[in-house]
């Protein structure tokens, strides 16, 4: 997992591009790695990350996709095919300046990539048929926990929807606030919907206030995280109620301050 920077501003997204000038050595590496790779499984050694694809009744489809990220270079992709060298891919997904994890879905409709720059990582979600028919790649889902961080957990199929299960310390459902801890969520292809997984992230506004009565937690944060999911009238009543029933003075005034701040002008 790759660490949080301590940098308090906006990451920026140095999105990448075909790069025509890779160091011939790199390149030449790269050709050895991919074509000794096996096609039954898929291969993450030496900055090669490689997906094995199911073989389709189609002539010349290709076994593997496959990724270098090499530090100091921007990633450069491949398809592997079988008997022939690695076919370089000119128009490549949109992803951070190190690739570093990706995972085709099990109906082969989506390949998620993981990838970080300055240190923030994030999950690009791309139509793996644009990637394979070397058309513009399409982005279907970014999820991007700046300031915090994300890792890749497995791919779900069920039925004719698949889920991308991530897992995250930000509530990518809403957004992006710090939640304390990690937390599991699904992201349903092609729509893009996300569900957090965790029963108790499923009514935020308690979850919250059980984090005011943990004295290591800033009030602070948390007041301002009540505030921007305070905007409809249920949660503005489950704070309402949760001031009502609370007994610990300084939580109370808490959200007595939240309340506050929330009420019609």
């Amino acid at each position: 997992m790759i660490k949080n920077s301590t940098e308090t501003r906006n990451p920026q997204h140095h999105f990448a591009k075909p790069n025509n000038n890779m160091h011939p050595l790199i390149f030449f590496n790269v050709l050895i790695l991919l074509s000794s790779t096996s096609f039954a499984t898929p291969c993450e050694s030496n900055g090669v990350f490689c997906e094995t694809l199911k073989k389709r009744s189609a002539e010349n489809y290709p076994r593997k996709i496959c990724v270098l990220s090499s530090e100091g270079f921007e990633p450069v992709w491949y398809l592997l095919f079988e008997g022939g060298l690695p076919q370089r891919l000119e128009k490549i997904p949109d992803s951070m300046m190190s690739v570093y994890h990706i995972r085709v879905s099990p109906s082969q409709q989506f390949i998620a990539i993981t990838s970080a720059g300055e240190g923030h990582p994030l999950i690009n979600v791309v139509a793996l048929s644009s990637l394979l028919q070397q058309r513009s790649p399409q982005t279907l889902v970014e999820l991007n926990p700046y300031p915090g961080s994300i890792n890749f957990i497995r791919w779900e199929a069920k039925a004719s929807v698949e889920r991308l299960i991530v897992e995250s310390d930000r509530l990518l459902t809403e957004q992006n606030q710090d939640i304390y801890s990690w937390q599991k969520f699904a992201i349903e292809l092609p729509s893009g919907k996300k569900t957090a997984l965790s029963s108790e992230l499923q009514q935020l506004i308690p979850y919250y206030v059980k984090l005011l009565r943990k004295p290591e937690n800033s009030a602070d944060e948390i007041i301002e995280i009540l505030v921007s999911l305070a905007t409809t009238d249920d949660r503005k009543l489950l704070l309402q109620q949760a001031f009502d029933r609370e007994t610990q003075v300084t939580v109370k005034a808490t959200l007595a301050t939240v309340l506050e701040r929330v009420a019609p002008k």
